[in-house]
């Protein structure tokens, strides 16, 4: 559709009868240039193929029939990818179908709701990319592809949203191992598909909460120091909002002290290690994660913290620190509850007030009297 075709012959009359007819039904005005030539503009046909050309000077009367030309199909929009997109505009999208080169057809252009056109370049006769215009209003709109001014058979749906933002995520910091779950706070998240980006690592799926909140597995990286946390909502265009996320080395648990504390709890350890980290939340925690005891940690400095000893029945457990963002407990070694003292019965319970009697007290724990 669009190319101009030539037809040559003799005792053709400028008129307004002047005319070819493409097939069977398909007539174009035809341009005079001299009585053995004019020219007609091949229409667009649905289907396309091979049709033979017949030409009139009165648009009744057809003679010829014994000249082919191909004529193109028209084209035919089955599907946009992505399918939605934020009202700002300018992601790239790709429109697939039926019969988007046609030769000699001119400019391409994606047609949004019917008149609002955008340039496009056709990539192969069942694809197309254009850039997504900036909408008015969050809605649906159908998008055509328009080849050479013939607008596609059939279009598709495109869905322009609002505009997502992040506000903020927690934890804030977390090891370049990754791992760690990541919530991210904001505002219009899309409960169709939302993805994460962390830096370079874009695309990775998240959990949708709700409308202002998505969970994202933080990727491993090697790279320490701070990277923007961004949100799609059709896995190709991401927020702008850049909050940073900061990754750290993991902490490592050497050494602590003491060893050994009375099973009430309370008791002040200093642990030791490498890369605790400052201004973020650190844990002690006591035994297995199936049964452990968790107190607050306190930053001393990057190799030091301090934290108390809960109450816990006696006996020996792992003890180990957790920071913020960190999925495993870095464990330091065994820390033992050891009974506290307990008096059951004292005899005698009495004596002389000048001293020198011998008592006898019965109970647990007195082992460990001095």
């Amino acid at each position: 559709g669009g190319a101009v075709v030539s037809v040559e012959g003799d005792w053709f009359v400028e008129g307004e009868g002047l005319s070819c007819k493409f097939g069977d039904g398909v007539t174009v005005v035809g341009v005079f240039h001299d009585r053995k030539r004019i020219a007609c503009e091949v229409p667009v046909v649905e289907g396309g193929g091979t049709v033979r050309v017949s030409v009139s000077n009165n648009g009744v009367d057809f003679v010829g029939g014994n000249v082919e030309v191909e004529v193109a199909a028209r084209g035919a929009v089955f599907g946009v990818s992505p399918s939605r997109g934020g009202v700002r505009g300018g992601d790239v999208v790709t429109l697939t179908g039926l019969n988007f080169a046609m030769s000699g057809a001119g400019d391409a252009v994606c047609l949004f709701d019917g008149m609002r056109r955008v340039e496009a370049s056709v990539v192969s006769s069942t694809e197309l990319r254009c850039e997504a215009p900036g909408w008015h209003t969050p809605m649906a709109v159908r998008v055509d592809a328009v080849i050479g001014d013939v607008v596609s058979s059939e279009g598709a749906v495109y869905e322009f949203v609002e505009e997502a933002v992040v506000f903020g995520v927690k934890p804030s910091r977390g090891p370049r191992g990754g791992g760690t779950s990541v919530s991210v706070f904001g505002e219009h998240f899309s409960s169709v598909e939302s993805y994460c980006s962390f830096g370079d690592a874009r695309g990775l799926v998240a959990k949708h909460v709700s409308s202002s909140l998505v969970v994202c597995s933080l990727p491993a990286t090697h790279v320490l120091g701070g990277v923007e946390v961004e949100v799609s909502n059709n896995g190709a265009s991401f927020t702008r909002s850049q909050v940073e996320f900061e990754y750290e080395e993991s902490l490592e648990v050497v050494s602590f002290s003491p060893s050994a504390g009375t099973d009430l709890g309370g008791t002040e350890l200093n642990v030791y290690g490498v890369n605790f980290p400052r201004g973020g939340e650190m844990k002690c925690v006591f035994g297995s994660s199936a049964s452990n005891s968790v107190t607050a940690a306190r930053w001393v400095s990057s190799s030091h913290a301090g934290c108390r000893s809960p109450s816990r029945e006696a006996g020996n457990v792992t003890l180990g620190v957790i920071a913020e963002g960190e999925t495993a407990v870095s464990l330091g070694g065994v820390y033992r509850f050891e009974p506290s003292m307990q008096v059951f019965s004292m005899s005698p319970n009495r004596g002389s007030v000048e001293g020198g009697t011998v008592v006898t007290f019965g109970g647990s724990g007195l082992d460990r009297v001095a």
